[in-house]
């Protein structure tokens, strides 16, 4: 499993203003997370408290911190995969398990961005999440009737 938390401190983290213009999500219980190249969470909007969350518990944290052990080598596929150029990402996974602070699972969806650094360099990931745990479990069961419906009758 790769280390995802090479040499970090995220107690270093400074925590920026939110943005200044209106960031484009799907909705108002989107979460939007801006976080360094190291992973470290920079800002996170109000809606971290559909997870339980307040926004100062996330900032200075690293995103890997929540992901659920058995995601953690996709996850840190994902987030390296981000800073190659010209690398295609249509059959990336974006869906994973992050952790809510009552200690449950829930499944997000992520839609990564680089935002283009002052010099010009890759700076930082702009993410927006979308909590897809309703429409996982919904598919879950749509797959477990369809696998019962196919089964012989006895």
């Amino acid at each position: 499993m790769p280390d995802v938390h090479r040499d970090l401190d995220p107690s270093s983290a400074t925590p920026i203003d939110p943005p200044k213009a209106p960031v484009a999500s799907g909705g108002a219980d989107d979460l939007v997370v801006r976080a360094d190249s190291r992973g470290v969470i920079l800002y996170v909007s109000e809606s971290c408290r559909n997870l339980g969350y307040e926004p100062q518990e996330l900032i200075g944290r690293l995103g890997a911190d929540f992901v659920h052990p058995d995601d953690l080598t996709g996850f840190a596929a994902n987030s390296a995969r981000l800073f190659v150029p010209d690398v295609g990402d249509e059959r990336v996974r974006r869906e994973f398990r992050y952790l809510r602070k009552d200690g449950s699972w829930a499944w997000l969806e992520g839609h990564p961005t680089i935002l283009p650094a002052s010099d010009g360099r890759l700076g930082d990931v702009l993410n927006v999440f979308c909590d897809v745990t309703d429409r996982r479990a919904m598919r879950d069961h749509l797959r477990a009737q369809a696998h019962l419906a196919r089964a012989p009758q006895a």
